[in-house]
């Protein structure tokens, strides 16, 4: 089974969890992705986020050379 994306953040970073709570909630009504809430908040980085979509799709991060 896959791990939730949100439960992997908790895990992962110092996110709490009424951040996260208040962040699905915006996602609820506004359509956008939690993560990109949570970046633009602040509450967590773009690599943490990676992170977390990279394990939660099993996937490795591969970075890009210019």
């Amino acid at each position: 089974m896959v791990e939730r994306f949100g439960t992997i953040l908790l895990k992962k970073t110092s996110l709490s969890e009424d951040t996260l709570s208040a962040a699905l909630k915006t996602s609820e009504k506004t359509g956008q992705r939690v993560g990109e809430i949570l970046v633009r908040q602040g509450a967590i980085g773009e690599m943490d986020m990676l992170q977390a979509l990279s394990e939660q799709f099993g996937m490795d991060i591969v970075p890009v050379l210019p």
